[in-house]
């Protein structure tokens, strides 16, 4: 999967609280904390994208599906 892949799972219908705007409102709070390096910056902007990337409302593994899924996409990417 890409990261636009990645960010349309947030737009998913049955999402209430972690979608896009929640995403938008970590990455605004790293920004305000500031002084990290631009691999420090990549790392937290990479944990913000897949923390919730998968996300069922009635599974108890979503974290560790979206954990998951962050693997698999650095296998493949990186």
């Amino acid at each position: 999967e890409h990261i636009e892949d990645i960010l349309s799972r947030y737009d998913e219908s049955w999402r209430y609280f972690h979608t896009k705007k929640h995403l938008e409102y970590i990455i605004k709070k790293i920004n305000l904390l500031g002084n990290f390096t631009e691999t420090e910056l990549d790392i937290l902007y990479l944990t913000t994208l897949f923390h919730d990337a998968i996300y069922l409302p009635w599974s108890k593994t979503n974290e560790e599906d979206s954990a998951k899924l962050f693997k698999e996409y650095w296998n493949k990417y990186s």
